[in-house]
Order: C-alpha cells, then structure tokens, then sequence
C-alpha cells in the first residue's frame, strides 16, 4: 500500500492535483488572510500561499529551499507536529527562526495526510480565525486523498510493470519494456545498468520506516538527469533501474554511494545495508540480466566479510559464478578433500586463510606476507605445512585450483548457513 508520507513524490501525482493545492491554499491565505502552508507527514512542504508580513525566517527559508531545514523539522516533530489528533499549537524556536505554529491535522476517512500551519509569533488567532484554518485542512484532506488514490493505483501499475520487467518470462520483459518506453517513464538512450539495496539485518526485523527510506531513495533518483531513473521498493530490497549509459560512464558507481549513503542516513546506522551494481546492457529489454547480477553482487557482499558493501558484478570474481547455481545444487560434499583436511586441523582458520590469501595473491609470497602481517619465513612455514595437512602441491597448477575453489565454496556455504533471511529471489 502506497504511504500518504510518500504524497509528494513526482511520479504519479500529476501536476494537476499539485496545481489543485496550491490554488486551494491561496484561496483560504485570502479568506484566513494569513500565509498557509500544508506539509505532508514527513514534515515535507506540498503547498505554501503567498506571505502576508506573518512568516517567519524558517518559513521564507523553507519556500527559497523547497523545505524546512533539518534542525527546525527535528524540532517540530519532537513537539509532536505529526502525532496531533486535534488543532493546537506547537511552540516556536527563536535560535532556529521559528515562531509558534497553530497546526491543523489534515484527515481523510480517517487517513493522516499531512498537517496544515499558520504561523503567529503572539499566539493570538481569534476564533474566526483557526475556524476557518480548520475548514481548508478538511478541504485540503479531499485533495490528497484523492491524490493518495490515484498514486496507489498507479504505484501498483509501475511496481507490476517493474516485476515483469526483470522476470524470467520474456514476452513480459518485452511487453513492460514497450510499457515503460510508450508512457516515457525512461527517455533517455544507451545502456543501462540496475542497482540493488539489499536490506539485511536488524532494522528489517524490527520494522524499518519504509517512508523514510521511500523518500531517502527517491532523493538520490532526483538527482539524475530526467528519463534515466527508475526504481522500485519491494520487500527487503530496492531496485533501480539507470539509463542512458555511455562506454565507461561512472554513473553507476556514482549513484551507488550515494544510495549508501542516504540508505544508512535513512536507517538510522551503518552496515544494514548493501550494493550490488550489475553490467550494463545494451537497451530496457536486456535489463534482466543487469538486474540478476546486482541482486547476486548485493547478496554476495552481505554475506562475504572480504567483499565491499557496494560490489560490481566484476567485483564477486569466482563467487559470481559460484552464487548463480542453484543454492540446492550446492552441497559440503562438493568440497574437495584437500579442503576438508584443512578445516579438520587445530589451527584449520590460520591455514585456511594463508592458503586463501596465497592463491588470492597468484602465489606472490612478498604480497602475502604483507596482507597477513607476517613475516615471510613465517609464510614459508604455514605453506609447508598446508602443503603437508592438505596433501597438496603448491608448485601445481591442478592443485591450487582445487584448493582455491573449494576455499571459495567452503566460505559461500558458511555464508549461506549465517544469511538468515535465505537468499534473495532474482525472480
């Protein structure tokens, strides 16, 4: 269900219910003869009338900014703005430019829409006054609700038209690709290339606010060039789409920090959250793919501790091919022996990860020494002796493959056991 916090997205809303809004709010700063503002549940300015000499530094900031800023949001809501049940007054903050608010909640069928303000320094309406404040939030409720209609019926349209996109089914890849291209929800040619957030621990468990995030994701998507983005909030990974890709463009990896950093802001904390940024592909039916391997490469880097939170597809090397079997294909029996004589040792983590390090380093013992903090006489001695417990040879092409290997897919299988959530459907 589409929240009544995400009423001021652009997609969806049409300016016709914007433009409905604002003369609404105009009309009523005439009738009020006061400046009147209505913002969402976020606190997030959808209309606001010309000023009367009433406003406020925050107010006229809010209006050159498109919004309040955050410490003067922080303090409304700490005062309850979006939790009133009736009118009343919210107090100001003279170090932040604010003066007192007489807020009206904005209902509809008992829906919270959002909350309309005047601002008055003394406190000092008359009667007529908030009466007729009271009248525009209830003519304002029918015009987001209404507005909260036609954005769930078209949130339910794109998130069906995304589904199919990045399905198994190619005639529905086909036709949600002629979809997105007759409604021009992406204008712009070239490659393209999907990025997935993969939402992993604690925060989901507990519930996260998915307004929030809603709204942290599509900030990021704004500031792409117009017909390039999409994207799409389903469960506990978000997946967005980016086009009009040249050779080498860093875009890509460019919009991926910024997601981070906005997803970790909108959480509240670090490390709930990770990457995957799949390859380009060359035109909207083939985003499939790109979108299968930025849901293995986010699944992989939540899982492999060696693997950065934003991972490319190139990023994964073995793993990438290792996580596009079948999970059920996949078993402890496919581990080679060698392996297995290894994690039966008393000392199976130092050996394993030498051996690891090592053949992640194509042999080169100076890099290896540098990467375990070790001596290089020290190396030379726990490759004897992983030589010796593995019943392997080094020197062998052969055997450092399988070893290699088998190290890889003993971590995956762990991994796959620790990733309590079960892996991520690509489907």
């Amino acid at each position: 269900m589409m929240s009544p916090n995400e009423l001021s997205s652009p997609r969806g809303g049409g300016t016709g219910q914007s433009d409905e809004l604002q003369e609404l709010v105009e009309a009523w700063s005439h009738r009020i003869g006061r400046s009147v503002a209505i913002d969402d549940m976020n606190v997030r300015m959808l209309a606001v009338s010309a000023h009367f000499g009433d406003e406020d530094p925050a107010r006229v900031s809010a209006v050159m900014n498109r919004g309040l800023d955050t410490p003067a949001v922080e303090h409304l809501r700490r005062h309850g703005v979006t939790e009133l049940d009736t009118p009343g007054w919210v107090p100001g903050n003279e170090d932040l430019g604010l003066y007192p608010r007489f807020i009206v909640p904005i209902r509809h069928h008992g829906v919270p829409l959002g909350f309309l303000a005047l601002v008055d320094r003394d406190q000092a309406l008359g009667e007529e006054t908030t009466n007729r404040a009271v009248e525009a939030a209830r003519e304002a409720g029918i015009v987001l609700y209404r507005r909260l209609v036609l954005r769930e019926r078209v949130h339910n349209q794109f998130e069906a038209i995304m589904r199919d996109l990045f399905s198994a089914d190619e005639a529905a890849r086909l036709r949600a690709a002629q979809e997105i291209h007759d409604e021009e929800f992406v204008t712009r040619s070239g490659s393209v290339a999907v990025l997935v957030v993969r939402l992993n621990d604690a925060p989901t468990q507990q519930g996260i606010d998915r307004d929030t995030l809603y709204s942290a994701i599509e900030r990021c998507v704004r500031a792409e060039p117009g017909g390039t983005t999409l994207f799409v909030l389903r469960g506990r990974q978000i997946a967005v789409l980016l086009a009009g890709l040249t050779p080498d463009s860093r875009l890509p990896a460019q919009l991926a920090d910024r997601l981070l950093a906005a997803t970790d802001s909108a959480l509240g904390s670090e490390g709930h959250c990770t990457i995957g940024v799949g390859r380009p592909v060359a035109g909207i039916a083939g985003s499939h793919k790109s979108y299968t391997e930025a849901v293995i490469a986010a699944q992989a880097c939540s899982m492999l501790s060696t693997l950065p939170r934003i991972s490319t597809w190139e990023d994964l090397g073995v793993y990438a091919t290792l996580m596009s079997l079948p999970v059920g294909d996949l078993s402890d029996r496919m581990i080679p022996e060698s392996v297995r004589r290894l994690q039966q040792h008393k000392d199976a983590e130092i050996l394993i990860d030498t051996a690891e390090v090592f053949l992640d380093c194509a042999g080169d013992s100076r890099i290896t020494s540098e990467r375990l903090y070790i001596h290089r006489s020290s190396l030379y001695a726990r490759l004897t002796r992983i030589e010796k417990t593995a019943g392997v040879n080094l020197g062998d092409g052969r055997d450092r493959l399988s070893l290699h290997l088998g190290i890889k897919l003993a971590r995956l299988l762990e991994a796959y056991r620790l990733d309590d959530p079960g892996p991520v459907s690509t489907s």
